[in-house]
């Protein structure tokens, strides 16, 4: 697809997956998903990735992306628990997934991966870009250009000579709506891409393979997004900040319900459906924080559990310095993040790396304000919308902009959440998130060891507690001066001056001696080997 729509649930409120990272964990499950759609008997598979730093090569072990690419592959979803056996049971079902380096010259995205996939009769090549936040994008399919986001059922035809559309549609268009078509053309291959707002029906995507049978061959690619596309697409009410404000000025709506107003023109979806939905999300992150505090697991890692401590130092009031609300923020954040880092399922709000800072919030005004679910999913939507224009103008990928497009973006989101339920108005919202931004601008991103663990469990307690403060800041009346809009540029302008090293794994803290031991102690106990 050449373009979509930027959807809160899609890009900012989710995916719900399984840790301990978005873009390395969930983005490489869902780029097996999509590959294996293209070749589902496939008994073969080479997965290639780049040995630098932010992209896979180093992730395969501590960020689990080898057993996340062999999940997908399988055909499994990015919350299913069974991630982290991905090879093991690609072995059981003596299906062969070996991993191998490749260089990727002048690609626009660090996680980049392709895929050779072959059975007794057949055999595609696939290259596909981790986005951010589990988003993926499939690039290209055996040398020709594509655009697939998942966002779409897709049908797709591939030939060696133009496939006629004609008599597909008409076979398609009795079961679904089509939402559009395209051919691509490359080196001694054309694909024509079908994208419908329903799947085929079993009997329909037969008779398709009958239609082209000999001739070329049809593959099905299910939509794996939350929102999908449809084929009348409702106006949006607003693309930009400036679109926005005059958005609100006109219709004297409150953000809140500007957030729910976009999603629903994006969705389809009733605006119960909508808050519902972001309820749903609120359950989870109080589901998961819970597990996070109580439940059975260990790190992946080399770092040990510390938000029961927490909790109950806490208790003891004698013990810590009082900090009022974001006391149990602190340790609720830091739950969510150790459930992440021992492959638990949480949401990605914004990504795996931050996904402590708004269920910590959140839960902690819960607790405090007794808000109900109502209002809970209300805050959420305005973390969303904040969200949306990170998506919009940047990204949140903690390899292409450091720990500052991850963290500054969720504790942005956090900040307008808190100011929204404590009755801010449209104008403090906005300056509670640039004032994260502002504050955390710059900050770089390097896990010890390439493991979501130190520094990146403590810097989502610490977001927590500094979003609480730009909070008040902003409703006291301070103005950061810095409209939101062109922060985030600011922020993205940040990461892409960063050198590689501090965008990602090999920077930072990375460098002191003692992160330098512990990563060469987990290099010796899991030591990734390839395949020439």
């Amino acid at each position: 697809m050449a373009s979509q729509n930027i959807s809160i649930f899609n890009d900012v409120l989710g995916p719900v997956i399984t840790g301990p990272s978005s873009s390395h964990t969930g983005g490489a499950c869902r780029i097996g998903l999509l590959v294996r759609s293209l070749l589902p008997d496939f008994r073969e598979a080479v997965v290639y990735v780049e040995d630098a730093p932010g992209a896979y090569g180093p992730t395969l072990e501590g960020f689990k992306s080898a057993d996340a690419f062999a999940a997908g592959l399988l055909g499994m979803d990015v919350d299913d628990a069974r991630i982290r056996f991905g090879r093991e049971i690609a072995e059981e079902q003596s299906l062969s997934i070996r991993f191998s380096i490749r260089n990727f010259p002048n690609a626009e995205y660090v996680g980049m991966a392709a895929i050779q996939l072959s059975s007794e009769d057949a055999a595609v090549e696939a290259t596909c870009a981790s986005i951010g936040g589990g988003m993926v994008r499939l690039l290209e399919i055996d040398g020709v250009p594509v655009d697939i986001w998942g966002s779409a059922n897709e049908i797709l035809i591939l030939a060696e000579e133009e496939p006629s559309a004609e008599a597909s549609l008409k076979l398609i268009e009795q079961e679904t709506k089509v939402i559009r078509t395209e051919l691509h053309i490359g080196p001694g291959r054309q694909i024509l891409e079908i994208c419908t707002e329903e799947k085929l029906s079993e009997e329909g995507r037969a008779a398709l393979k009958t239609l082209y049978q000999g001739i070329a061959r049809v593959c099905f690619l299910d939509a794996i997004l939350t929102v999908s596309e449809r084929a009348e697409q409702t106006p949006l009410p607003f693309t930009t900040v400036p679109e926005l404000n005059d958005y609100l000025e006109r219709t004297g709506c409150g953000i809140m319900e500007a957030a729910v107003r976009y999603e629903m023109a994006v969705s389809g979806w009733s605006r119960e459906k909508v808050l519902h939905y972001a309820e749903s999300m609120a359950r989870e992150m109080r589901r998961s924080a819970e597990e996070g505090l109580s439940g059975d697991f260990r790190l992946c890692g080399f770092a040990k559990r510390h938000a029961k401590t927490l909790y109950d130092a806490t208790e003891d009031h004698e013990k810590l310095l009082p900090l009022g609300i974001a006391d149990k923020a602190l340790y609720y954040a830091m739950a969510v993040m150790e459930l992440n880092g021992g492959m638990g399922s949480i949401v990605t709000c914004p990504t795996a790396g931050s996904s402590g800072v708004v269920p910590g919030m959140l839960l902690a005004m819960q607790d405090e304000m007794e808000l109900s679910m109502e209002e809970a999913a209300e805050g959420l939507m305005v973390a969303g919308l904040i969200g949306l224009f990170v998506a919009i103008l940047a990204n949140f990928d903690g390899s292409d902009g450091g720990c500052q497009a991850e963290m500054s973006s969720a504790c942005a989101m956090g900040a307008a959440m808190a100011c929204y339920l404590i009755g801010g108005t449209n104008q403090q919202i906005q300056r509670a998130a640039v004032l994260c931004f502002e504050g955390l601008m710059g900050l770089v991103c390097d896990p010890i060891a390439v493991y979501v663990e130190v520094p990146c469990i403590p810097r989502n307690p610490m977001g927590a507690a500094v979003a609480f403060t730009m909070t008040n800041l902003a409703r006291s009346g301070y103005d950061p001066l810095v409209p939101l809009d062109e922060i985030i540029i600011a922020m993205r302008d940040t990461g892409a001056g960063m050198p590689p090293d501090l965008r990602c794994q090999r920077g930072g803290t990375c460098l002191t001696p003692t992160a330098r031991r512990i990563a060469a102690e987990m290099e010796r106990k899991n030591q990734f080997r390839f395949e020439e």
